[in-house]
C-alpha cells in the first residue's frame, strides 16, 4: 500500500496545487491487469492497484479543468522483475515500448479527459494499429468522453 497507494497520494497532494497554480499539469499513474484478477495470489497488490485507479479517478475529477489526473492500466498482469522471464526478452522490450508509448499518448490527451482508468488494449483498439507503430505525433479521437461525469474544481481537492 505505500508504495502503490500512499507515495502517489503524497506526491500528488504536494505537486497537484503547484500544477493548478500554473493552469496546467498531468499526472498518469501506473495500474495493473491484476487489478480484474481475483485469483491473482498476491491481493494486497491487487487491492493497492485499484486504489491507485480509484484515487486517480477522484483526484481527477476534483483537479479539472486545470491538471488532468489519469491511471493507465497495463492489460499484463506481470511482476517487473518477471516480464522477461515470461515473455522472453524480445517481447517483454516491445511490451514496455508499447506502455511506453501509451504513457506519451496519454501526457498529449487533451487536458479536460481527467478522473478516467484508461487500459492499455483499449487505446490501441481505439488507435486502430499496432502500438509498437504509433508515433506521438498522430492525431487521434479523444477515447473516453462521458458528459455524465461531474466537472468538479481543484478547491475541491485542497
Amino acid at each position: 500500500m505505500d508504495v502503490n497507494v500512499t507515495g502517489p497520494f503524497l506526491l500528488m497532494r504536494e505537486l497537484v496545487p503547484h500544477m493548478a497554480a500554473a493552469s496546467h499539469g498531468r499526472v498518469i499513474n501506473i495500474s495493473s491487469g491484476a487489478v480484474i484478477v481475483p485469483e491473482y495470489p498476491a491481493v494486497s497488490y491487487c487491492a493497492s492497484k485499484r486504489a491507485l485507479e480509484a484515487l486517480a479517478e477522484g483526484v481527477g475529477l476534483q483537479t479539472q479543468p486545470d491538471v488532468a489526473v489519469n491511471a493507465l492500466r497495463v492489460d499484463a498482469v506481470v511482476w517487473s522483475e518477471g516480464l522477461e522471464a515470461a515473455q522472453g526478452a524480445q517481447a517483454a522490450a516491445e511490451y514496455l515500448d508499447a506502455v511506453a508509448k501509451a504513457v506519451v499518448w496519454l501526457a498529449e490527451h487533451p487536458i479536460t479527459t481527467s478522473g478516467r482508468t484508461f487500459v492499455l488494449s483499449e487505446i490501441r483498439a481505439e488507435l486502430a494499429q499496432p502500438m509498437t507503430a504509433m508515433g506521438t505525433d498522430l492525431q487521434v479521437e479523444e477515447v473516453v468522453s462521458d458528459p455524465r461525469l461531474p466537472t468538479l474544481r481543484r478547491e475541491h481537492y485542497s
